[in-house]
């Protein structure tokens, strides 16, 4: 099978090389948003100390069209990692576990069920509804991960794994799969990961005293935005939909 991100189209008919390059980084994008938000994983740390995950992250941002305010949003990222007290790895998890406290301590939950009280009576509906988009895509989240099927970590990392797909079928000159998995992370945004997550970010930040995890939500946000407007999106849905 052709590569995605070498193959190059010489018809009309096919997808061009720049439509693919954007899905990727923005499948990037998504992947990085996802492991600043969720509990670090191994490594996590070496890589922002080495500043390789910040550069690298900022170098995918930079391909993507009309992402002047994403841009900005990156660089900021940057700038609050070279201000960070954390040592290693271990001083990163309790930072993060320190931000999560603070965060349920103030009512903000980084689940789309917590973000809402009233969602608690629905939480089995809720839950079922996501795990069908996953199921739907062959995906399954683990037990005993640390982060639940609707945290906002999980799913954008889900949005990006639809994003990375989209770019495969558009290599393979798939377009009808393609479409499919374009339709589908509307969908998902549309339902869950949009209206969840920017009531996350508005909330997060009011209680957030640290500066890199602030930032780490107001980037995550500025993607959601950016990705709905440029799949041509203009009402979130989920309770309280609000704009994109």
């Amino acid at each position: 099978m052709s590569d995605p991100r070498t193959h190059t189209s010489p018809t009309d008919r096919r997808a061009p090389s720049t439509e693919i390059m954007e899905a990727m980084a923005c499948h990037h994008a998504y992947w990085a948003a996802s492991c600043l938000l969720g509990f670090p994983r191994p490594g996590l740390f070496d890589e922002l100390s080495r500043f390789t995950f910040l550069w690298e992250l900022e170098l995918a941002v930079s391909c993507l069209p009309r992402a002047d305010q994403l841009r900005d949003e990156a660089a900021a990222l940057t700038r609050h990692w070279k201000k960070s007290s954390s040592k290693d790895a271990s001083s990163l998890e309790e930072r993060y576990l320190r931000v999560v406290g603070k965060a349920s301590r103030s009512n903000v939950g980084f689940t789309e069920v917590d973000r809402d009280p009233a969602d608690w009576e629905r939480l089995g509906l809720k839950l079922g509804d996501v795990t069908s988009f996953y199921a739907a895509f062959g995906v399954r989240v683990p037990a005993g991960e640390s982060e639940r099927e609707d945290h906002v970590a999980t799913e954008l990392e889900f949005e990006g794994f639809l994003t990375l797909k989209e770019a495969y079928a558009l290599g393979e000159e798939d377009l009808a799969h393609a479409e499919l998995c374009r339709n589908a992370r509307r969908r998902f945004l549309h339902e869950h990961l949009a209206p969840a997550l920017l009531a996350f970010d508005e909330q997060f930040r009011r209680v957030c005293d640290d500066g890199f995890y602030s930032a780490a939500s107001r980037f995550a946000a500025e993607l959601v935005r950016w990705d709905c407007r440029r799949l041509g999106m203009t009402r979130l849905g989920g309770p309280g939909g609000n704009g994109a």
